[in-house]
């Protein structure tokens, strides 16, 4: 197995998995909101049109929402270093994956 083959296995083990974690993120936002009776995802559609689309919009709505989200970095810090820490961390959480 070339070392190619293997960055691309990972890949889409990430991505199944961040995948996964998005949809049971909206399946808990489901149950929540039918716990507490109120409106939840599966009342949300497209605004100013009343297509819905059962939910299936918040997750990519929530990924959108990560992508565009603006880094603070305190003053003082090396910025080198500040942003590749959580990807270490990142890193050896899924290492330890099955």
């Amino acid at each position: 197995m070339t070392t190619i083959e293997a960055l691309i296995k990972v890949v889409i083990l990430l991505a199944g998995l961040a995948g996964g974690a998005a949809y049971l993120v909206l399946l808990e936002r489901r149950m929540a909101a039918w716990i507490q009776d109120r409106i939840g995802p599966n009342r949300v559609g497209i605004p100013l049109t009343r297509i819905r689309i059962f939910g299936l919009g918040q997750p990519l709505a929530d990924g959108a929402k990560i992508f565009f989200k603006h880094d603070f970095v305190p003053a003082g810090v090396d910025k080198w270093l500040f942003s590749l820490a959580p990807l270490v961390i990142l890193t050896a959480a899924f290492s330890v994956l099955p």
